[in-house]
């Protein structure tokens, strides 16, 4: 994980400071950069380029389900003044 990161970000900061940083050797990334990819990092890539069923666009027309206002909305503040003037 922290070799991805300093991959990913390699172009904005050194890679000897950001090794140095996290305390991990530049030949053990330059040496992580050459391995192939892991059977682990494939099924992770699969993973996230699935989108979730949450993630989909909702039908049209739907709505969120809420019928009622937040508390302290518009219906709240009139209630609150009736039950004063009462």
């Amino acid at each position: 994980m922290i070799f991805s990161f300093i991959e990913h970000h390699r172009a904005r900061w050194p890679v000897k400071l950001m090794c140095s940083a996290f305390d991990v050797s530049t030949s053990g990334f330059y040496a992580w950069l050459s391995r192939p990819e892991s059977d682990q990092e494939r099924l992770r890539a699969a993973i996230l380029e699935e989108p979730l069923p949450f993630q989909a666009a909702p039908p049209c027309g739907a709505t969120t389900g809420r019928t009622a206002d937040p508390p302290g909305g518009q219906a709240s503040q009139t209630r609150s003044q009736e039950r004063l003037s009462v």
